[in-house]
């Protein structure tokens, strides 16, 4: 995954390791072509585990759980 620097979701990608956050089309092509074999599978082994995440609905899980302890918590 490549996203632009300033982007909302730039963090989730650098703290999970899912791809490159670049400031321009140039550097994501500097970026691509300096890259090595290992830093690419570590993106891939990253992306998969993320994508099963997303597929299995675990944020919106995670989401609706908290939702409902905040809910619980203000109604006491």
């Amino acid at each position: 995954m490549i996203v632009p620097h300033g982007i909302s979701n730039q963090y989730l990608v650098e703290e999970n390791n899912l791809g490159l956050v670049v400031d321009s089309l140039d550097e994501a092509v500097e970026q691509v072509q300096n890259i090595t074999e290992q830093q690419y599978l570590e993106y891939v082994h990253h992306v998969r585990g993320f994508a099963e995440l997303l597929r299995n609905g675990y944020f919106t899980r995670k989401l609706l759980t908290e939702s409902i302890h905040l809910i619980y918590r203000k109604s006491i």
